[in-house]
């Protein structure tokens, strides 16, 4: 028999206000539905369009969640798990305390569980808000029944890879803004500074220094052909964005970035430092290394990273072990490799992927710390060299200015 979503409104033990949805055959069965859960009903009806379908084009919008709001709301579940509360009970207090998205995200997970699912089946309807990390994590939490420690473990991830994220993109940010303010000032001069100049120039005739007429000539260029200029920016950034979701397209982009001096080591470092980390929590909660090894490869955000990892599966599968798939790589330094063997032949494997986390993750710290002193004072110089030289040009001719004048 077909089921449906009903949604209803109930009374809990201790006389509490409950609403949700139980997928049921009819409306009797729906009510069995909702005192199983320990509820007494209230008020039943099939609502118009269920959650899953309307309410939950969140997945969207999942950018909007910051990682430590969703962790601490993780590390919350766990807390009330190991406090001996209820499951439902503690998703009701998640979904009450929770900001708008995420609420409507432990809403969606609340009402499969409602209707049958385990919790690691709930999350993994929605990749994009709750990744596999803490899918796999809490499935091997639910079978070993320690769920309430993997979920601890899963907050923790999230927090670490945030917390990285923001290192990286703190070091990123200063070089990114002070080019952005080039392109711009450029721009403005180009439209609004530069023509002044130029009609004087025009009037006063004569032969201009060679600097002078290049920046005339780019500014007329741009003047000209600005409405070009920006739908060829425009094809050429959405060319490239969908180029870069192929595979072809992602491991060419991951592969040139990790070439830029600088920039790319940091990016490497980042990479190896949320995989390291990833398969030594992976690892201690029980997942098989070669689902982790998969998931490791997804979470470190870099596509030749990623091949290696699918790589490293195979040879496992033929009998070899990860150190020596990994040392063929060049993108995984000798000390990664060398810290996998140890861990291997000891058995302490994911002891050994947990201290190269550590490693990486420090790493990262002083990378991005001596990217940021070096690019600061290269950029600021730079930006002096653009504007200043097109100040130069331009008042270049006023040293001439007796010569021009006919």
């Amino acid at each position: 028999m077909t089921s449906t979503l009903w949604a209803y409104a109930a009374m809990d033990g201790d006389g509490n206000a409950i609403s949700g949805e139980v997928r049921a055959s009819s409306e009797g069965d729906a009510v069995s539905r909702v005192r199983d859960l320990g509820y007494r009903p209230v008020r039943l009806h099939e609502p118009s369009a269920s959650l899953l379908s309307k309410d939950f084009q969140f997945d969207r919008f999942a950018a909007k969640i910051k990682p430590a709001e969703l962790a601490g709301s993780i590390r919350q579940l766990a807390a009330m798990l190991r406090a001996g509360v209820p499951m439902m009970r503690g998703l009701n207090v998640i979904v009450e305390q929770s900001g708008d998205t995420l609420e409507r995200a432990w809403a969606a997970v609340r009402t499969d569980i409602e209707s049958g699912d385990a919790l690691s089946a709930a999350l993994a309807r929605h990749p994009r808000i709750f990744d596999t990390i803490l899918v796999s994590l809490v499935r091997a939490g639910e079978a070993s029944g320690t769920l309430d420690e993997a979920l601890t473990q899963a907050a923790t991830a999230l927090e670490r890879r945030a917390a990285l994220r923001r290192k990286v993109r703190s070091a990123l940010a200063y070089p990114i803004a002070v080019l952005t303010l080039v392109g711009v000032v450029i721009l403005a001069m180009s439209l609004f500074v530069i023509p002044v100049f130029e009609s004087v120039y025009d009037d006063l005739g004569g032969e201009l220094p060679l600097p002078t007429v290049v920046v005339l000539a780019v500014s007329g260029f741009i003047r000209s052909n600005i409405l070009v200029l920006a739908g060829a920016v425009f094809l050429a950034r959405v060319s490239l964005r969908k180029w870069k979701a192929t595979p072809s397209g992602e491991l060419a982009v991951a592969r040139f970035v990790l070439r830029i001096p600088v920039v790319g080591d940091l990016v490497r470092r980042t990479a190896l430092a949320r995989a390291s980390r990833s398969l030594a929590v992976l690892a201690a909660s029980g997942v098989p290394l070669l689902e982790a090894l998969d998931i490791a490869g997804q979470v470190s955000g870099n596509a030749v990273l990623r091949a290696v990892f699918t790589d490293a599966t195979e040879a496992i599968r033929n009998g070899r072990t990860l150190s020596s798939e990994l040392a063929q790589h060049a993108v995984i330094p000798p000390l990664f490799a060398q810290v996998i063997a140890v861990g291997e032949e000891s058995g302490d494997l994911t002891e050994m992927l947990a201290l190269v986390g550590d490693v990486y993750e420090a790493e990262v710290d002083t990378a991005a710390e001596s990217f940021s002193s070096v690019a600061e004072p290269l950029l600021i110089a730079f930006l002096g060299v653009v504007v200043g030289g097109i100040v130069l040009s331009l008042y270049l001719p006023m040293f001439r200015l007796v010569d021009l004048v006919q």
